[in-house]
């Protein structure tokens, strides 16, 4: 299977693909070859709007919502099959008003 519509994020390279937005959809996508081990996706309750996802078979995806709210940064989650260390994901968050 293709990626997914961007937004999305890949399991296994960590990286970010389109703009992920505060309140928004976005996809977790297992990158792994066809017949590749499923893959779950924890420690997200912060920024997302489930604590998990998964597992997710390889060459396939899981739609994912952002909470409403968060403020722009990077945010951290934790996956088995990544291949870097500490993946963040960019969110574009909302700002204070003065």
């Amino acid at each position: 299977m293709a990626p997914p519509s961007e937004p999305y994020i890949d399991l296994v390279t960590g990286s970010t693909h389109g703009t992920i937005s505060s309140g928004g959809s976005f996809s977790w996508y297992n990158s792994k070859p066809a017949g590749g081990s499923g893959c779950s996706v924890s420690n997200v309750g912060t920024w997302c709007t489930a604590s998990s996802y998964g597992p997710i078979n390889a060459q396939a995806s899981m739609s994912a919502t952002v909470k409403s709210g968060i403020a722009t940064g990077s945010y951290s989650w934790v996956c088995p099959c990544c291949e870097v260390g500490s993946p963040k994901a960019p969110i574009q968050g909302t700002h204070p008003k003065p």
